[in-house]
């Protein structure tokens, strides 16, 4: 997952500052809006590769057609904060997975 691992680790560890309350929503809306920044700059691979963990959640939880993480995770966790904690445990098993295929 090419999406800047720094910010999101700054996200991870400061959300009130980056996204005002901890949710999986206001984490979805934060990395749309970092995505669209890249691929208006060109960086269409670093956009694709974040698609790749949408997918990798879709496949995991065994979910036909993907409305992006933040629907997959809502529909796993109990609510908002819980999906946003689940997001950063998944995170890590992804990027985990990924660093043992490379």
């Amino acid at each position: 997952m090419q999406l800047d691992s720094t910010l999101l680790d700054k996200v991870r560890d400061r959300p009130p500052m980056f996204l005002g309350a901890p949710t999986i929503s206001r984490l979805d809306a934060f990395i749309r809006g970092y995505l669209c920044r890249l691929y208006e700059q060109g960086q269409q691979s670093d956009v694709s590769s974040f698609v790749e963990f949408g997918e990798w959640l879709a496949n995991r939880f065994d979910v036909s057609g993907s409305l992006g993480f933040a629907w997959i995770l809502l529909n796993q966790y109990e609510d908002e904060e819980d999906a946003f904690i689940g997001f950063w445990k998944l995170r890590s098993e992804f990027l985990e997975r990924d660093d043992q295929s490379s």
